[in-house]
């Protein structure tokens, strides 16, 4: 099979299906293949590295078009640039027969898409993110805990992720997270960090507000072995519930459906209970918090007292990390709490007692 220098007629060039992209008209550009052979893999010198790959670049340029200029949400102010690219063969080889014996042909006269070439570009004008910018909207970042400094935190996520309901929650691509930005960017008008966040760790024990809808039968209590950091003398820390999956994800059990991907009936009562607590020897611990049912470890949330300073930690560098990544609404991202610090954890045993171990 030859490509542009080997056959005249024959080609591999690139579209953008989007009026955002170049004119706002679909418009098709050619590879720029490197070296002088179209069908090279990259060369060596002028030897082809293999010959079975072909190897270019093309630049698509954003014209600023979004979905809706004067849209406040993240719909409004991005827009999707799919990139696909097209092939138009000549070659003297035949393709194999059908199954059942038919032949089969090529069809010089007709081009060819490539889409699994999965290019999707999205660009935005999200203005808490500054300057406008592009991303690959196919790729799912990580967010990594700094897990050393704040374990307990680590602990509670890497509990839920692996022994509970919701197993691989934020593991995988096939299982990730879905980001939900503040009240006004979301396309629901959702505030996640009051709805989602009341739901789950409300102390309140009475019939909750009609906009949430929930009732929890086990209001959050702080409990009194919880380990703080206070600052001496200043008593500058606190307790405060944290929860797994976070409230600014549709994975949070405290966003009802249709919207919700993971609600839990009862709220923050469904939820698994832990304390991360300083036992008489000072070591610390994540522990059962034994105030409320054992766990069944089939729960789909977390709900643990610990101190405010981890709590709050682990989570202090999201922002920068979902400005630098654009997340946008229902962006997928995945959670790594430091998942090499439990290799001696086995979340197979009815009684889970392990210890984390710096790698």
């Amino acid at each position: 099979m030859l490509f542009g220098d080997g056959d005249p007629e024959a080609m591999i060039d690139s579209f953008c299906n989007s009026t955002a992209c170049d004119d706002g008209s679909q418009s098709s550009k050619a590879i720029d293949f490197f070296g002088d052979l179209s069908w090279d893999g990259g060369m060596n010198g002028s030897t082809p590295i293999d010959d079975h790959i072909a190897t270019g670049s093309v630049t698509h340029t954003w014209n600023g078009n979004t979905n809706r200029a004067t849209g406040g949400t993240d719909r409004d102010k991005s827009i999707d640039m799919p990139v696909y690219l097209v092939i138009f063969p000549q070659t003297d080889t035949e393709l194999p027969p059908l199954p059942d014996g038919t032949k089969r042909h090529w069809d010089d006269e007709q081009l060819i898409p490539l889409t699994q070439a999965g290019i999707r570009v999205r660009c935005d004008k999200v203005a808490s993110y500054g300057d406008p910018g592009c991303v690959q909207k196919l790729y799912v970042p990580t967010y990594k805990f700094n897990t050393a400094n704040y374990p307990a935190a680590a602990a509670h996520a890497w509990l839920i992720q692996n022994k509970s309901g919701v197993t691989g929650m934020g593991k995988t691509r096939d299982n990730p997270l879905q980001y939900i930005p503040p009240k006004g960017r979301n396309h629901l008008d959702y505030a996640p960090d009051i709805t989602s966040r009341d739901a789950i760790c409300s102390r309140y024990r009475g019939k909750k507000a009609t906009d949430t809808g929930w009732v929890p039968r086990k209001a959050f209590v702080p409990h009194l072995r919880t380990a703080l950091y206070h600052t001496v003398p200043l008593l500058d820390d606190e307790v405060n519930c944290d929860e797994f999956p976070f409230a600014s994800t549709y994975q949070s059990a405290g966003m009802k459906i249709p919207e919700g991907k993971n609600p839990a009936p009862n709220g923050g009562a469904d939820c698994m209970q832990t304390v991360a607590a300083r036992t008489d020897d000072g070591t610390e611990h994540l522990l059962d918090d034994t105030r409320y049912d054992p766990p069944a470890f089939t729960e789909n949330c977390g709900r643990s007292s610990m101190s405010g300073k981890i709590n709050q930690g682990s989570m202090s560098h999201f922002g920068e990390f979902a400005r630098q990544l654009r997340l946008i609404d229902e962006d997928r991202y995945l959670l790594d709490p430091g998942n090499a610090w439990f290799r001696g954890c086995d979340a197979s045993k009815a009684d889970l007692v392990c210890t984390m171990t710096k790698p």
